[in-house]
């Protein structure tokens, strides 16, 4: 196939231009999706844990406020 030439090029490189950002983004939020998911795993394994001092009661709360913040930044 020959290549495209005028303004066929240009809307051809554009669209390829397009095609990789596109694939860069869907890394990135692959990437994103995995650490979040260590996020939600590392918040699973501390539900049980009850908290015998107020430190341990406080790192609990801010580890589950990151958690939240985590989640939420997921969804936009």
């Amino acid at each position: 196939m020959s290549k495209p030439t005028g303004k066929l090029k240009f809307a051809y490189d554009t669209i390829m231009a397009f095609e990789e950002c596109i694939a860069e983004l869907e890394a990135e939020n692959a990437q994103l999706q995995a650490r979040l998911h260590e996020v939600r795993e590392i918040y699973a394994g501390a539900e049980g844990f009850k908290p015998k001092t107020a430190p341990e009661a406080y790192c609990l709360r801010i580890m589950y406020q990151m958690y939240q913040a985590a989640l939420t930044e997921g969804e936009t």
